[in-house]
């Protein structure tokens, strides 16, 4: 079952994979899900190395290496819904580095839409997506942007963390009373 107590994506991600009885019954159904989550969380460290321009070798030992660290091999393997938020930490990095390279906001609301599911998948996550706000707009100030373009900027990116964190608290009201 979905608790009320705990963030809902996490649970959410694998039912999918649990809806499919023969990975149910093999026991295979929540490690492949944490697995392609893995997968994708290394994807997106790379991706976001390749952006910073480091050179192939250097990119592809240090995602070798985080992925056989063991903690993250664990979360990658157990069938917990906890890598779904490295996968979505790390799109939101990306984003983040893609932002900050090229001043597209497609990056920025990129960022916002990760960090609004993180945020979903672990509540730790509301401080990241403040404290990235708050770096948003002091990189904006720091260029000497806008004080329009760096509200619409901070907005664009807080907006559906906002709304996700809206939506859950309604949906805990209405269930909850």
């Amino acid at each position: 079952s979905i608790g009320f107590s705990l963030p809902p994506i996490g649970t959410l991600v694998l039912l999918p994979f649990a809806a499919v009885k023969a990975l149910v019954a093999s026991g295979l159904a929540l490690p492949i899900s944490s697995a392609i989550f893995g997968a994708g969380t290394l994807t997106f460290i790379n991706r976001m190395f390749a952006m910073a321009d480091m050179v192939r070798p250097a990119r592809l030992l240090i995602v070798v290496l985080v992925g056989l660290n063991p903690m993250f091999a664990f979360y990658a393997m157990n069938g917990s819904g906890d890598a779904a938020y490295m996968l979505f930490a790390a799109f939101g990095m990306f984003c983040v580095l893609g932002w900050g390279r090229n001043g597209s906001a497609r990056y920025l609301i990129g960022a916002g839409l990760a960090f609004a599911v993180a945020v979903l998948a672990r509540y730790e996550f509301i401080l990241w997506a403040l404290l990235l706000a708050f770096l948003v707009s002091g990189a904006l100030t720091a260029k000497g942007r806008d004080k329009d373009e760096v509200e619409g900027s901070v907005i664009a990116y807080l907006a559906p963390v906002m709304y996700a964190l809206g939506i859950w608290i309604f949906i805990n009201a209405v269930v909850l009373g």
